[in-house]
């Protein structure tokens, strides 16, 4: 990626141990994806009564791996950028390229935390199919993923800001 358009600041050598909170989430998500799919494979083949509930809980577990392993991807800067065009550009627009990119990355993570709160909040008293726990569970994993996107990208545009010229 071209100097001006880092859209995020360099990875700590060694993070705190709340900085890994969404790694932890989405591989715990994982494990709960693998062992619900794995029971209902098994209790539909093995047995002659299948787990209803093994799918239920795969896609919920499903939704928190994706929404946090997202927020995980784009703390780590993995997600893909194209730069071919704008490392042609001047130094000053590139610049100001990269500081419109990433208000553009917080005003949409911000406004999807919010719609994602909406939804968490009027699916309290829904419940799921299956389970019958509240619908507001996948709803949260949306909102969760997109808050710590959010936090993020405003750390890391008040960095770019601090850092001025001199920075990368």
């Amino acid at each position: 990626m071209s100097e001006g358009l880092e859209t995020r600041g360099p990875a700590s050598p060694e993070p705190a141990r709340f900085d890994v909170i969404e790694e932890v989430i989405a591989c715990t998500a994982l494990v709960v994806v693998v062992m619900a799919v794995c029971w209902g494979v098994l209790t539909r083949y093995i047995t002659a009564q299948p787990a209803p509930w093994a799918g239920e809980v795969a896609g919920m577990g499903f939704a928190w791996l994706v929404f946090l392993g997202a927020a995980a991807g784009f703390k780590r800067g993995l997600h893909v950028s194209i730069d071919l065009l704008t490392r042609l550009l001047p130094r000053p627009v590139e610049r100001l390229l990269s500081l419109v990119v990433q208000v553009g990355i917080l005003v949409f993570a911000g406004y999807v935390f919010w719609l994602g709160v909406g939804f968490t909040q009027r699916n309290l008293g829904n419940p799921s199919a299956v389970l019958r726990i509240p619908q507001s569970i996948i709803y949260l994993a949306v909102t969760l993923g997109f808050l710590s996107i959010a936090l993020r990208q405003a750390w890391f545009l008040w960095q770019t800001l601090g850092r001025g010229d001199e920075g990368r």
